[in-house]
């Protein structure tokens, strides 16, 4: 299979049509006001999307949240396991 990729100059995560993207300073990672920690992608249509979890013991909230839908919706899941 061969893929191509397109390059978009000065593109960014918005590039494409019917996304937005925003960020704030929520204090999550940073304490620093004004130091952007939390992003969200959004897609005005169904789209794919992909995720990388964590090995730790220890997960925040989301995670768990995140692997519990994809659980209960198997046509979410598309990946390799390593």
């Amino acid at each position: 299979m061969k893929i191509s990729v397109d390059f978009i100059p000065g593109g960014g995560v918005t590039s494409p049509r019917g996304f937005l993207a925003g960020a704030i300073s929520a204090g999550i990672k940073y304490v620093n006001p004004g130091r952007l920690d939390l992003g969200i992608l959004f897609s005005d249509s169904l789209c794919n999307a992909a995720a990388v979890f964590t090995r730790n013991k220890v997960q925040a909230a989301p995670v768990k949240r995140v692997w519990l839908m994809l659980l209960r919706w198997p046509k979410w899941r598309r990946g390799v396991s390593g």
